[in-house]
């Protein structure tokens, strides 16, 4: 017997704009298999960021789809990796010959240069860098009575930091390092949540992060001479381990011998899911000592003055 329905299926996170239709052909073979095809349209995200001045910045789109269907024993029962520059209907998964069972659905969407690692339902990254990141992690029990009608979510499960100078990079600045700690490049694809990296056996730390297990990060901003007579904003995402946690910044601005020109130290910096935390000062002014204002524009603003 073959039946055809309609599955509308939509992804967005907060500002992310996501709309998607899919026609599934479903097949029951001896009442114990499906066919499925998932045709969806591109998703993408504008606009993510307003400054201050009004003006939209850093408008992106998620070039890439990492899609894990895992059986009941936890098993890869089917994955795709796709790229919007080289997939033909991008966006559209077509799955053969799927049991009646219960499986676990995992979907990243990103704009990173390299697809996701996803060791398991519990646990993925992007081999060190963190992306801007959405993510949905969902039960399915496909049988006879599965609802004709699926929706899926994917949500920002990132926070962002940056920095906005009110100065400009003088010539002698040839390099700028951020060096960040209490923030973790792996999450937990079920939780959102940040999750330490795996051990040496192979294992993870658990679905919870353990105290002190977070990443050290080492960022290098390249071409930064472009930026000199000119304000620098630089910016990086990352996981955490909890809805709003903290984490600490030293950025380093250097010269061509590798000699720190200007540093600054943020501690305790307030970071939250879905968040930006921005930091809005002189820079490049003050010698080792400035002076910032909080601004988080993703949710509910964070103003702080030190």
């Amino acid at each position: 017997m073959k039946r055809t329905t309609w599955i509308a299926a939509s992804f967005a996170a907060v500002s992310l704009v996501s709309c998607a239709k899919a026609e599934i052909e479903q097949t029951d073979e001896e009442g114990i298999m499906r066919k499925l095809v998932f045709n969806t349209t591109t998703f993408s995200q504008e606009e993510l960021t307003t400054r201050a001045d009004g003006k939209n910045v850093r408008a992106a789109k998620c070039s890439k789809l990492d899609f894990v269907m895992y059986d009941a024993e936890g098993d890869v029962f089917f994955s795709t990796e796709q790229d919007s520059a080289t997939t033909v209907n991008f966006g559209s998964i077509s799955i053969n010959e799927v049991p009646y069972g219960r499986y676990q659905i995992v979907a990243i969407a990103h704009n990173a240069k390299v697809h996701a690692s996803i060791s398991s339902s519990s646990f993925a990254n992007f081999n060190g860098s963190v992306p801007e990141t959405f993510c949905k992690y969902y039960v399915l029990s496909v049988d006879r009575e599965t609802p004709a009608s699926l929706s899926l979510e994917l949500k920002r499960i990132v926070g962002m930091f940056s920095i906005k100078t009110t100065d400009t990079m003088p010539s002698d600045v040839q390099s700028f390092h951020l060096q960040t700690t209490g923030g973790y490049t792996s999450f937990n694809p079920q939780t959102g949540l940040g999750v330490a990296d795996m051990t040496e056996e192979g294992k993870t730390e658990g679905s919870k992060t353990e105290e002190g297990k977070s990443t050290v990060r080492n960022i290098d901003f390249d071409n930064v001479t472009s930026r000199i007579g000119k304000t620098f904003d630089p910016f990086f995402y990352t996981f955490l381990a909890s809805e709003e946690s903290s984490i600490s910044v030293t950025a380093t601005a250097k010269d061509k011998g590798g000699k720190a020109l200007f540093s600054y130290q943020f501690s305790n910096v307030p970071m939250k899911i879905n968040h930006q935390t921005t930091y809005t000062g002189r820079f490049f002014s003050n010698g080792l000592s400035s002076s910032f204002t909080v601004d988080d524009s993703w949710g509910d603003n964070i103003n702080k003055e030190f």
